[in-house]
């Protein structure tokens, strides 16, 4: 009796338990092979053309065609930036700037200089001359040094020599030949360095170098330093103003002068009229 139900109970166990039942069929679901990527053709970019460097930086690298448009400038404004400071100077630009000279610092356009129609700022020490506007002030007739003015030089013997020497002379009765091959030799010159401080002596004999050349180019034979005054606009460039006067064969003229200059080389010269 005991052992059948025994076998009984172990049947009924049997049929009960999870483990000893029929497996049942799972459908599997086979998933589509993935979508491979879009290939793209590689890009082709232009090398980039950068302009050749410049052994010297007071040597502008520019000529009439690399104007913006092929036409005059109104003038020129030299703006520096101190320390790294942001600066600004006032020009009526009309839109139209372009960098003509560096005197210190990396200038890149819209990244430490820049314009509007009133202005041209400067920030990252970024030190350069700037030609603006529009008018008849040509940035490649000053012979690789600055001739001043906001007006055209004036061209004697292969000498550029500042338009406003050019006026001056006109307006005492003095007639300029501007058709010889020639330009005569720098006049002699007499100065007292003691007009300005020690600093600013080698920027004012540049100055002076430089008012000889062009009073020599148009006849006269002596330039004599009267007053003169050098404020430091930069570590070692000074604006220098002043008056001279210059002896010619027939006369004596007084001429008022604003140069702006280092030890190397004139940056700006002038004859105010």
């Amino acid at each position: 009796m005991f052992t059948n139900s025994l076998a009984i109970g172990l049947v009924l166990l049997a049929q009960g338990s999870p483990a000893m039942q029929m497996p049942v069929a799972v459908q599997v679901t086979t998933l589509p092979a993935p979508i491979p990527p879009t290939t793209r053709p590689p890009v082709t970019r232009p090398p980039t053309v950068r302009p050749p460097m410049r052994p010297d930086h007071r040597v502008p690298y520019f000529s009439r065609s690399n104007y913006i448009d092929g036409r005059g400038f109104a003038g020129r404004v030299r703006c520096n930036s101190q320390n790294g400071r942001f600066n600004s100077c006032s020009a009526r630009t009309q839109n139209r700037v372009m960098l003509i000279r560096t005197h210190g610092g990396n200038c890149r356009r819209g990244h430490n200089w820049g314009y509007d129609s009133r202005r041209v700022w400067v920030s990252q020490s970024c030190r350069a001359t700037f030609a603006y506007g529009y008018g008849h002030y040509y940035p490649d007739r000053e012979n690789n040094s600055s001739s001043g003015g906001s007006n055209t030089a004036l061209i004697i013997g292969g000498i550029a020599v500042a338009a406003g020497l050019a006026a001056i002379l006109s307006n005492s009765g003095k007639n300029i030949d501007t058709s010889s091959s020639s330009a005569g030799p720098p006049a002699a010159i007499s100065a007292d360095p003691n007009w300005v401080q020690q600093a600013a002596r080698p920027a004012l004999n540049q100055c002076l170098t430089r008012a000889a050349r062009d009073v020599g180019a148009t006849g006269g034979t002596r330039i004599t330093l009267q007053t003169a005054a050098a404020s430091e606009i930069e570590p070692g460039a000074f604006q220098i103003g002043g008056t001279l006067t210059a002896q010619y064969p027939d006369s004596t003229r007084e001429l008022p002068m604003l140069c702006e200059a280092t030890a190397d080389g004139v940056d700006q010269f002038e004859f105010k009229s």
